[in-house]
């Protein structure tokens, strides 16, 4: 703007000046002298805009689709191998059906047809030469499928969906730990999801060492199950999930790694604390859950009267969701031996839920 106001205020007084001192044009030669510069800046633009469609020649664009809205809630449920998604979600599924709403269970990758089958081949243990990006890209494949034929329809329909990992696993596992661009991978979902996001997510935090003993734990008790079974396998109730014998693809890969997936989950609680729930997953399961079922009162208010004898929520549940949050905020975190978070601190919103003690005492604030 500078140069452009100096041009047309400098311009006739050079002009003139080369009239008086030259036998050319001033006019003349001020336009020539103007049509080469700006050759030159055009040159210069042409030059900068192919250095950028050159640096941006690998990278994934998509257009993102809008949010969609829809009756029902969307909760995932994220954390390390062996946080214990899979029993917190049932616990939660049979306290909210005790309140009288309708829950769809579910889990990633999975849950509908192709869906299941794409599981298969990404957690196939046997499978060891996959690709970073083929593995994104199958994930989410898998859960275009899966918010088509079960997410969405629930959803429209006024369900309480609640989901065994979503895009937050990806980000974390396939951006984080595998080292892919996060951009790229949540851009790649972006379009997989075709607006449909979670609206709460519980993060249960846990040691990834703590975790990965409780995987080889379980695979033991079920391998054990299943020598003493007719076909050898596991059987469980139809409707569930079968539980492995072996690590699957996932859970076997180095301690490293799933620390890595530890600090990308606190990363996107941290840059998304309007939407996380976070839990400390040490204690005691049915403390853990009363501890969810208070951080999701924002969602999900709490009822007025108890709906569920022994599954009340004590205050102490709520403190203890807000202590967790407090430790987040303060970068307590053990990620193990040698081992320190030093990513930017944020607080991680756990929201307000109003409960009554099991005194029977005035509702709190939590």
């Amino acid at each position: 703007m500078l140069y452009l106001l100096l041009s047309f205020v400098m311009g006739p007084y050079v002009a003139g000046s080369i009239e008086g001192l030259t036998p050319l044009s001033g006019i003349r030669t001020m336009l020539l002298a103007g049509s080469l510069v700006a050759a030159w800046f055009g040159l210069r633009a042409r030059v900068a805009i192919g250095q950028m469609k050159a640096e941006d020649a690998d990278r994934v664009t998509i257009t993102s689709t809008v949010p969609r809205q829809y009756a029902g809630l969307f909760i995932t449920f994220e954390g390390v191998e062996g946080a214990g998604k899979s029993t917190q979600i049932r616990l939660l599924a049979e306290q909210l059906e005790a309140e009288g709403h309708e829950v769809v269970v579910t889990r990633e990758p999975g849950g509908a047809p192709i869906a299941e089958r794409i599981r298969k081949l990404v957690l196939d243990p046997s499978v060891e030469d996959m690709g970073d990006r083929t593995e994104a890209l199958l994930i989410a494949a898998a859960r275009a499928d899966h918010v088509d034929k079960l997410i969405r329809p629930a959803l429209d329909a006024g369900k309480v969906v609640l989901c065994d990992r979503f895009v937050d696993s990806s980000l974390a596992y396939q951006g984080h730990a595998r080292g892919l661009e996060v951009a790229d991978v949540r851009e790649v979902n972006k379009w997989a999801v075709d607006g449909v996001n979670a609206d709460a997510v519980v993060l249960l935090r846990l040691d990834p060492r703590e975790g990965l003993r409780r995987v080889e734990e379980r695979a033991e008790r079920n391998r054990a199950e299943a020598r003493h079974s007719l076909t050898g396998k596991v059987f469980e109730l139809p409707g569930t999930f079968t539980e492995q014998v072996a690590k699957d693809r996932m859970e076997a890969q180095g301690l490293d790694f799933h620390r890595k997936v530890a600090r990308g989950f606190l990363d996107l609680a941290r840059q998304d604390r309007r939407r996380y729930v976070v839990v400390d997953a040490t204690a005691d399961s049915d403390v853990v859950a009363r501890q969810v079922r208070a951080g999701l009162n924002r969602w999900v208010p709490l009822p007025v009267d108890d709906v569920a004898p022994g599954r009340e929520v004590d205050i102490t549940e709520v403190e203890a969701a807000q202590v967790e949050a407090a430790r987040i905020e303060a970068d307590d975190i053990d990620m193990g031996p040698g081992e320190t978070d030093t990513t930017e601190v944020g607080t991680v919103e756990m929201g307000t839920a109003e409960v009554s003690d099991r005194s029977g005492e005035e509702s709190s604030s939590a």
